[in-house]
């Protein structure tokens, strides 16, 4: 499974995902090391999240119990992404990860496609344009079960 397949999924997925904190999702990056492809998230409050194609060698590493401050979403990336992974299973096996050279971990995914494929994607982030809390938004969020459909959804 290339790439670009592994973004469609995750962009579906983050599309039909529902969170209310999340005003657009959209595809960026010129797959190349200075341009990768990857998907942007942008917020309510302006904030960005990025979901891209990695190289480096990552390591899995655990969701911490207690995440990063809110307004440094990167972190909060990681588990919407994971838990929708875990609602819709379009992959084979999924962990996420952290990179060497980065404070932040995990700081990304890596998923293996049902065909055997390993793709490795990094998660970053920019602040809103506004000073923000720390506060979570939408702490009670649950990744709807429509997601199991993710396959049926229509324009996918």
């Amino acid at each position: 499974m290339r790439n670009g397949v592994v973004l469609d999924v995750l962009e579906t997925l983050l599309r039909i995902s529902a969170h209310p904190d999340i005003a657009e999702v959209y595809r960026y990056g010129q797959g190349n090391a200075l341009s990768p492809d990857g998907i942007g998230i942008r917020y309510r409050s302006g904030a960005e999240g990025y979901l891209w194609i990695a190289s480096g060698v990552a390591q899995p590493q655990p969701l911490p119990g207690v995440l990063t401050s809110y307004r440094h979403r990167a972190q909060h990336l990681v588990k919407l992404v994971a838990d929708l992974l875990e609602v819709a299973e379009p992959f084979a096996a999924w962990e996420t990860v952290g990179y060497a050279g980065t404070a932040l971990k995990p700081c990304g995914l890596r998923v293996t496609t049902r065909d055997g494929d390993t793709v490795a994607l990094r998660v970053t982030s920019a602040g809103a344009p506004v000073p923000e809390g720390d506060e979570v938004a939408f702490p009670d969020y649950v990744v709807p079960m429509d997601v199991k459909a993710w396959e049926t959804t229509p324009g996918r």
